[in-house]
């Protein structure tokens, strides 16, 4: 690997959570089923001895190996290992158990778009499979190898490819290499007084590539734009030849290619350089909180402020179960009357106000631009909230939120050591739809984690705003059934998935489709559409060896997860 992360869960090797200091966190843990003692789990080197044998094209790796660089072609355990599975929590569970169903033969990293081009050509050539990989964040095993697999496959590792090749500064673009980490983009363009203006939960880790090819969204979408809003060109290697798409504005010549790339999950082809827009820094950056009695109030607000042409930068809507997380998960304050004063207050709004402090929702609001426009955004979403009812707490619940907005993939992999099983679905929807597929979403899960285990754990947020709609982002945690536990997962999952599509959502806001929302893709775009993302598939990929069986029905080999 290039960049070192952990062979099982987020982050570097010795990268946990820090649950110093916060003496309500084991005791809420336990609530949902956290044991005391952390679950067995095999070793690294228990994998390494354990992991099949590579299916081997000789021919293939006789040839890509003189072609690239002598330390790009690898074949060990490890770097196998390393690319076998996704960031899902069902995967976390395979590999602690030491279940690699198929791996990847071999791994290779180039170093140009050149490289690519000779990959993908001798893959062709030789009927290997490809499996393009950035920053390893995918959960919904979009990168993970097909089971039935017979042919060789490798995975495209694009983390030797991480470059700005240039800035335009007068018309505020950016040539990226695809495998540039959103962390590393963003440090190097705020020295050169700029944002790319996306930042997505994976950020640390995720790539420009991984950006386009998942349609990602980020924190910051309701002032910049989603990924594909931010993307101007793209360029592509697949099997049919390379793609680049033109640097414009805007163009009506047909359609809009840029937008059939993104989202395609590396079927298609590799993406290697992308175009992106780039913004000055924003003068200022302010964080506000806001306590609603219901989420349906912090709802009717977040519509006014669409109405109003008002959306903050980031708004960030969490209902109850959310609440109970983040004050049972909080440090405690080392100032004693900072924490009596948040203790009487609770009181206060409790007793006085009579507020039912168990059905309380937060709302985050965060505001980026010139000081003059954000002072004025502040004062009108101010009243908003107010006019629906809301508290408002100022800005210390936001910025504890915000230092902590990475950790919480950390917290599901300390939560999964001992016990519990744990992850995310999301969607999205119009507003009329919104609270009624709210509603019914967590009815749904809710029944299907209490079959295995009382009580369970929902949280929900509204992350990402748009004129005629908004995002549902579910967070569930229940104990895990000892011996069922990859059953137990697939079952709350794709009840979470199905209860979407049922109740006029999305499959999937921005965690992309892969093997485990595929079951579900007809029923949102048809069988027709369907039918047209396999026939440019064909078109691109005549030979199915870009990730085969992700994505578009009837492009593998019928794994099921």
């Amino acid at each position: 690997m290039e960049v070192e992360r952990k062979w099982w869960g987020w982050g570097a090797p010795g990268e946990f959570y820090d649950v110093s200091n916060r003496p309500n966190l084991w005791s809420f843990f336990r609530k949902y089923g956290a044991m005391e003692e952390e679950v067995p789990s095999v070793t690294l080197e228990d994998l390494k001895t354990n992991i099949p044998e590579p299916v081997i094209n000789r021919s293939f790796l006789d040839e890509i190996t003189e072609a690239l660089k002598k330390d790009a072609v690898k074949t060990d355990a490890y770097e196998r290992i390393m690319h076998t599975y996704d960031q899902n929590c069902m995967d976390m569970l395979l590999l602690r158990k030491g279940i690699i169903r198929r791996a990847p033969d071999a791994v290779i990293y180039p170093g140009s778009h050149g490289d690519v081009e000779k990959i993908v050509g001798l893959a062709h050539k030789h009927d290997v499979c490809v499996i393009a990989f950035g920053g390893g964040t995918n959960v919904v095993n979009g990168t993970v190898p097909e089971t039935r697999e017979k042919r060789m496959i490798i995975n495209v590792d694009m983390g030797r490819m991480k470059k700005i090749i240039k800035i335009d500064n007068e018309s505020h673009i950016a040539w990226i290499e695809a495998g540039m980490p959103g962390i590393q983009l963003e440090k190097e363009l705020n020295a050169l007084g700029y944002t790319s203006g996306h930042d997505p939960d994976s950020m640390v880790y995720s790539t420009v590539g991984g950006w386009v090819a998942t349609r990602s969204s980020g924190m910051l979408s309701n002032k910049y734009g989603d990924f594909t809003d931010l993307t101007v060109s793209i360029k592509m290697v697949t099997p049919a030849g390379t793609i680049a798409t033109p640097v414009l504005p805007a163009t009506s010549a047909g359609p809009d290619l840029n937008r059939i790339i993104a989202g395609s999950e590396g079927t298609f082809g590799i993406i290697t350089e992308v175009v992106i827009k780039i913004f000055p820094l924003p003068e200022t950056a302010k964080l506000n909180t806001f306590l609603f009695t219901t989420f349906d109030q912090g709802v009717k607000a977040i519509q006014e402020m669409v109405e109003k042409e008002c959306i903050p930068a980031l708004v960030r809507l969490v209902n109850e179960d959310e609440v109970e997380f983040a004050l049972k998960t909080a440090r405690k304050s080392k100032s004693w009357f900072k924490n009596k004063a948040v203790d009487l207050f609770f009181a206060y709004l409790s007793k006085i106000r009579k507020i039912d402090m168990d059905k309380t929702c937060y709302m985050i609001l965060g505001y980026k631009g010139d000081k003059k426009t954000v002072r004025h955004r502040q004062k009108i979403t101010r009243k908003i909230c107010k006019r629906n009812r809301a508290i408002d707490l100022g800005r210390g619940a936001a910025k504890t939120w915000d230092e902590g907005k990475y950790d919480l993939i950390l917290i599901r992999d300390l939560i999964v050591k001992h016990g519990v099983l744990t992850d995310s679905a999301e969607t999205a929807t119009v507003w009329s739809n919104l609270v009624s597929l709210y509603n019914n979403a967590r009815k749904a899960i809710l029944d299907t984690m209490q079959k295995y285990a009382k009580p369970a754990w929902l949280g929900c947020h509204i992350s990402h705003v748009y004129r005629h709609g908004a995002s549902l982002y579910f967070l569930f945690g229940c104990k895990e059934k000892k011996g069922e536990e990859v059953e137990q997962y697939l079952d709350i999952k794709n009840t979470a998935t199905a209860a979407f599509v049922s109740n006029g959502g999305t499959v999937s806001h921005h965690h992309s489709v892969g093997v485990l929302h595929q079951p579900y893709l007809k029923e949102e775009i048809g069988e027709t559409a369907a039918g047209l993302l396999l026939a440019i598939k064909k078109k691109l990929d005549p030979k199915n060896i870009m990730n085969p069986g992700k994505l578009i029905p009837g492009s593998g080999n019928g794994d099921k997860p």
